[in-house]
């Protein structure tokens, strides 16, 4: 089987994590893979040939079995070119609520006028692949299933830029407690939240990394509520969880969010989660794993605090062990052959 992948750019997001993290485990079934990217940016190392698409001229659709594509940028142009794909199946991944995502990462107008093209494009795929139920419950596409996003890490915080460990680690000294989180920051990723709760508990500090367009307005934040001495900033990190040896609780704030890899890795190196109560993070979790709260509610973010800090050891080897047997990448890329071979057969 020959499966072609097309995603927007070889950097280290969410999709693109996915798509390597199935590349790794299927390059041991006999299936031959090749990635197709549009734009250059810090890339990720993969397993197989990479290409990148020059002036949106068409790949050799054909020569392959499965096309698979990521993203808005790769469905457009495999729906621009589906005119001369007579042999391939194509199929989509849905990674993320479309009118949210667009929404917080762009603005409304950009939302409003994309979503429905989106929308158009995805209807054409023999395949359509939701992260979860709850965004598959957003749309009524023909011939969609469901596959859990599953990720694999490589644990070393000896490759952890020293100079970053030893600013977590002074935070530390100061004896608060350490949240940590890491996400591309916009507004739909809820992080204002933590330096709200930074302003009631003098006892906690936070550690944000990664960068996005809201993160100079949430460094403003911290200093208006004269926090700065608490939190902590730090730029875009490769593999981010190896920063989290030094941190107590991982928090994943999101108000929006397509499934929550990160809070995933978190407790695959041992690191307790606290995660907003949206729907998404319901259907990975439940409270015997994860503790909740209620979004925009400090004082509910403030109590799950407390609540973890009194079963520590319970809310970390919970939700280990559920992650291990559920989330990793064998298991999601399992169920990715398994649909590849259902199609070509």
């Amino acid at each position: 089987m020959k499966v072609a992948f097309i995603v927007p750019s070889l950097q280290n997001l969410g999709p693109t994590i996915v798509v390597n993290t199935i590349i790794k485990h299927l390059c041991y079934n006999g299936v031959e893979m090749s990635v197709y990217y549009f734009d250059e940016s810090e890339a990720m190392d993969f397993n197989c040939p990479v290409y990148k698409i020059v002036n949106n001229s068409p790949i050799d659709f054909d020569s392959f079995d499965i096309i698979h594509s990521n993203m808005y940028r790769p469905d457009k142009y495999v729906y621009h070119w589906k005119h001369r794909i007579r042999k391939a199946k194509i199929v989509t991944t849905i990674h993320q609520d479309i009118f949210r995502n667009l929404r917080y990462n762009y603005n409304c107008i950009i939302s409003v006028c994309f979503t429905p093209l989106w929308i158009k494009y995805i209807k054409k795929f023999d395949r359509k692949i939701f992260i979860s139920n709850t965004i598959k419950n957003l749309y009524s596409f023909e011939n969609s299933l469901v596959i859990h996003n599953g990720i694999d890490i490589e644990y070393n915080p000896q490759l952890a830029n020293q100079l970053y460990v030893e600013k977590i680690w002074k935070l530390k000294q100061h004896g608060y407690t350490l949240l940590g989180t890491y996400a591309a920051i916009n507004r739909g990723k809820g992080i204002d939240q933590l330096i709200e709760l930074a302003r009631m508990r003098k006892d906690l500090g936070i550690v944000i990394i990664g960068n996005g367009k809201e993160k100079h307005a949430l460094q403003l934040l911290a200093r208006r509520y004269n926090v700065n001495e608490q939190i902590l900033f730090l730029p875009y990190l490769h593999s981010p969880y190896n920063y989290l040896q030094h941190i107590d609780i991982y928090v994943m704030p999101s108000r929006n969010e397509g499934f929550g890899l990160a809070m995933i890795e978190a407790a695959m190196v041992g690191v307790p989660v606290i995660c907003s109560n949206i729907p998404i993070f319901h259907e990975i979790f439940n409270e015997n794993q994860v503790v909740f709260f209620d979004l925009e509610n400090i004082d509910s973010l403030s109590e799950a605090v407390n609540i973890i800090l009194s079963k520590y050891k319970y809310y970390k080897d919970s939700i280990y062990s559920y992650v291990m047997n559920h989330f990793t990448g064998e298991i999601m890329a399992k169920k990715y052959l398994n649909l590849y071979n259902s199609i070509v057969d």
